[in-house]
């Protein structure tokens, strides 16, 4: 316990002195970041690629335990200290791709390259989601999901690098939390590596809150949003089934929820995944009003409630999980909901609303085909236009067939401001449908009707030519249906 607290102190110390130090060699090489007035909102130039300082401290904090006179730390850390020696490669990768991007500004593609090595060389460390045992693919169904959980997490958090303090307030916080969990687990191995990556993130807070000094750039955030999705999976595994998993996912859930929002956002846009743009969870609050210390703040806290929610799941079985995870989703989507999304809002309300009328036109188009099937007259079929017209909310139909005209007013209608529906059915017959025009109306419901309607009329053509000659009383149709004509709706 005392050795752990120590590689936290310590890595909070020397991410304090090596911070300044760090900045102004990043200040001196041209590295850093211009305010661009949109998304990048920070009044003057600040240094980037602070994660250099995570990267020395890290490392630094883990020797220095090493090099203590305990013998007994010592040992503790030379015991648990394979782990990280294992994962260091793989968090190597992720981290160049970071810095590289931080001065050279690689394309997404070349990142995502970048981000794929590291995940792979993560799962051959032994980073791996459990719960396949029993699948036919278990191994490789286990593998292909971790390398998309890393991909995910390392992303999620280079998302929310977007106001002063969020990624390493953010990232301190899940650190502690699978720290926490660690100890009480007895998870020595992953105390080990969360304690030094606490104690750095702390740290760097100091230069990082707003307004910041120093930003932590692509190899600060990829690298943090990395480590803390390899040791979410070391977490996880102490559970043999996929539920192992809620606890690292809650945790990790402010960051999560950002980049989930983000692809459906860019893809209900039909904008590419990886573009910009300003709708983020802290730039949606940012546009409420709040100030970005206020966001920051507000961020933290809601971090903070995930980090107890996934303690809680981690600790709890049973039923109890069960409602700690529904309690999160409905934290999640109240959180959802009061950021006002419009692309969500338009989205539900036309799925919900298309799959209605969808559902009521084809109700009423079924209804329809069943009623001119058992129509014998021109008034009875002129009876089953009335009711589906009325079915579909028009408010004036027309029927026009040779010298005699059928009209039907459903309801009261201005006849300027409507809009007009004619379907032709021969040069000089018509059927005509009216519908206000402020009245909510989707043609494309009604197009099945429509077409049903002229193809019944074309199908018993001659019979509407003789009917200038007939009665009404006569029979307009033969007793078995006629053949199908197959046609184009013209309206």
């Amino acid at each position: 316990m005392y050795a752990i607290l120590f590689l936290g102190v310590a890595s909070c110390l020397l991410c304090l002195v090596t911070t300044p130090l760090i900045r102004k060699i990043l200040l001196r090489w041209g590295i850093l970041d211009f305010p661009d007035g949109t998304r990048k909102l920070h009044p003057h130039t600040v240094a980037r690629a602070g994660g250099l300082a995570l990267a020395v401290s890290y490392p630094i904090a883990l020797a220095a335990l090493l090099l203590l006179p305990s013998s007994q730390a010592a040992d503790f850390v030379k015991r648990h200290l394979g782990f990280a020696v294992t994962l260091l490669p793989a968090a190597g990768v992720v981290f160049l791709t970071g810095l590289l991007d931080d001065i050279v500004n690689l394309r997404p593609g070349q990142k995502l390259v970048g981000q794929l090595a590291g995940a792979v060389l993560a799962v051959l460390a032994g980073v791996r989601i459990v719960g396949f045992s029993d699948h036919m693919f278990g191994s490789t169904l286990s593998a292909v999901l971790t390398v998309v959980w890393l991909i995910v997490c390392t992303n999620a958090f280079n998302l929310i690098d977007g106001v002063d303090g969020l990624t390493a307030g953010a990232g301190f916080l899940a650190a502690l939390t699978m720290m926490v969990a660690a100890i009480l687990d007895g998870n020595q191995s992953l105390a080990v590596v969360t304690a030094p990556l606490a104690g750095s993130l702390l740290g760097m807070l100091r230069y990082n809150s707003n307004p910041a000094s120093i930003f932590m750039g692509d190899c600060g955030s990829l690298t943090v949003g990395f480590l803390l999705g390899c040791f979410g999976v070391i977490w996880s595994q102490k559970s043999t089934t996929m539920i192992g998993m809620a606890a690292p996912i809650i945790a990790l859930g402010l960051p999560l929820l950002d980049m989930g929002l983000a692809v459906l956002r860019r893809f209900l846009r039909l904008r590419p995944i990886s573009s910009a743009d300003r709708a983020h969870i802290h730039h949606r609050l940012l546009d409420s009003g709040l100030t970005p210390r206020r966001v920051t703040l507000l961020l933290y806290g809601i971090s903070g409630v995930a980090a107890a929610l996934s303690l809680l799941v981690s600790f709890v079985q049973g039923r109890l999980a069960g409602l700690v995870i529904l309690v999160f989703c409905v934290f999640a989507w109240y959180g959802i909901h009061r950021l006002h999304y419009i692309e969500f809002e338009v989205a539900r309300r036309v799925l919900f609303q298309r799959f209605r009328r969808v559902l009521e036109s084809e109700i009423a188009v079924v209804s329809f085909e069943e009623r001119i099937a058992a129509a014998k007259t021109i008034d009875e079929y002129w009876e089953a236009i009335v009711r589906v017209a009325e079915e579909f909310g028009f408010a004036q139909v027309r029927l026009a067939i040779g010298a005699r005209i059928f009209e039907e007013t459903l309801r009261p209608i201005n006849p300027v401001a409507c809009w007009n529906f004619q379907i032709p059915l021969s040069e000089t017959d018509y059927l005509e449908f009216k519908r206000p025009v402020r009245a909510e109306f989707h043609p494309w419901a009604a197009v099945p009707f429509f077409d049903l309607a002229r193809n019944s009329f074309r199908q018993n053509l001659e019979r509407f030519l003789h009917y200038r000659e007939r009665k009404p009383s006569e029979t307009l149709f033969a007793s078995s249906p006629a053949e199908t004509v197959s046609t184009e709706s013209a309206l």
